[in-house]
């Protein structure tokens, strides 16, 4: 874990931009990753780390719970997601799907990834969290993959 540690060093004052996968571990306790990302999300909820998600991810979370109707589950991630000063969830302005076609198209990625790659460019995201080996850093915004930090 001390790689991870310089990493949240370096994402601390820092907007960070999660994906979806980061959360469905934390939300589901997965034990491989739930340490590092619940320590990510401390950073996030103390104010270290700027997290930022967007409606996508809210809503390709509650899906499983819908599918299951557990309503209980449903609640808990409304409630997760509507803390205040928590994650900023960014909701999507006109022309975000035309823009997010061009950049999967641009990019060769699949349509959901490019949205998401959308959210984190026009929130003016420094990082992007992720397990999905698809995306890759660029000099705007530097890629933290999950999975470079488990053994």
């Amino acid at each position: 874990m001390p790689a991870f540690k310089l990493a949240l060093e370096r994402m601390e004052s820092k907007r960070v931009y999660i994906d979806t996968n980061i959360l469905i571990y934390f939300f589901n306790k997965e034990q491989k990753y739930f340490p590092l990302v619940s320590r990510f999300l401390q950073h996030c909820a103390s104010r270290k780390i700027l997290g930022v998600v967007s409606e996508l991810v809210v809503a390709e979370i509650l899906v499983h719970p819908y599918r299951e109707r557990n309503l209980d589950a449903i609640a808990y991630i409304k409630a997760f997601f509507a803390q205040k000063e928590f994650l900023h969830v960014s909701l999507h302005a006109s022309g975000f799907i035309g823009e997010s076609a061009m950049l999967a198209g641009e990019r060769g990625m699949k349509l959901i990834d490019a949205m998401h790659l959308h959210t984190a460019i026009s929130t003016r995201c420094d990082f992007f969290i992720t397990h999905d080996g698809n995306f890759k850093s660029t000099s705007a915004m530097e890629v933290i993959q999950i999975r470079e930090f488990v053994d």
